[in-house]
């Protein structure tokens, strides 16, 4: 069992009058990005001002299209996969059930992550159930493997220099025309840049068969890491665009009771600014 530790008293915010400036700065501009954006959770989809946004996850699938079927139906015949022999409608039914738990599992961390923020800003009142009753004198208790990983995350950065600005918000970009929702935005009081972070509880980050995404991102693998840095390039653009400074993007990459941060490329805005384009085109 791990319990995360207050560490309020070391919140820059209440020791330094800038890193108050840079939140608030960092947080005026993306109100600018979110005012009039409403978000369908049912059925992901994202509106500025009644205008349909395409999603970030929307796009990175554009450039790594999957074939169910068809990728199914290869598993089915080959005498080394574990599906060997099975119909291919039930080879879909178990990927789509397996989708669904693993969406869950990543929902459930995610809360348990916004928790953890709340508790190291203090903003214990606004802990939502059943996370709040985990409150304890040792600090906040995880109850899971994933959820350890994130707490010794947590426990783990250097609360001296860094500063929470904002967990799970959503942003849009109106001129290209698409939205999403990154996980966590920090401030570096050191030198007044922003890094953008965002949990992940993939079993395998880095598996690749060898083929690359579609052009014009065909110089990124079609694995997960190529995916993502496509997805929090995306995020990159937007917030670059409301004059903020992002100088990281990373992953917090949970497993069982540990956790592996891994550095994203931060050299593919035009040509990802690009993509989107091209996607938004194909749709009209």
């Amino acid at each position: 069992m791990f319990f995360l530790e207050n560490k309020t008293s070391y919140d820059v915010t209440a020791a330094l009058p800038q890193a108050k400036e840079g939140v608030k700065y960092a947080l005026d501009r993306l109100a600018d990005s979110t005012r009039g954006l409403t978000f369908d959770e049912k059925e992901h989809r994202y509106f500025l001002h009644g205008r349909e946004m395409a999603s970030v996850s929307s796009i990175v699938e554009a450039y790594a299209p999957f074939d169910k079927y068809g990728t199914a139906a290869k598993c089915s015949v080959n005498p080394r996969h574990k599906f060997f022999g099975k119909p291919v409608e039930e080879i879909v039914a178990i990927w789509e059930a397996d989708g669904l738990a693993a969406a869950q599992a990543g929902t459930d961390v995610h809360a348990f992550g916004e928790a953890c923020a709340l508790f190291m800003q203090g903003r214990l009142d606004e802990i939502e159930e059943p996370f709040r009753d985990r409150i304890t004198p040792q600090g906040l208790r995880a109850d899971t493997p994933k959820e350890e990983a994130v707490a010794r995350w947590w426990s783990d950065q250097d609360w001296w220099r860094f500063t929470i600005v904002a967990k799970e918000t959503r942003i849009a970009n109106p001129v290209l025309g698409y939205a999403g929702t990154f996980d966590l935005l920090l401030y570096d009081v050191l030198d007044n840049t922003y890094h953008v972070r965002d949990y992940k509880t993939n079993r395998d980050l880095y598996k690749w068969y060898g083929d690359m995404l579609l052009p014009p991102l065909n110089m990124l693998k079609r694995n997960d890491i190529g995916k993502y840095t496509v997805q929090q390039t995306s995020y990159t653009i937007e917030l670059r665009n409301l004059d903020l400074d992002i100088r990281s993007n990373e992953l917090i990459w949970l497993k069982e009771r540990e956790y592996e941060t891994v550095q994203l490329p931060m050299n593919y805005d035009r040509v990802v600014a690009y993509a989107i384009k091209q996607v938004r085109l194909s749709a009209k």
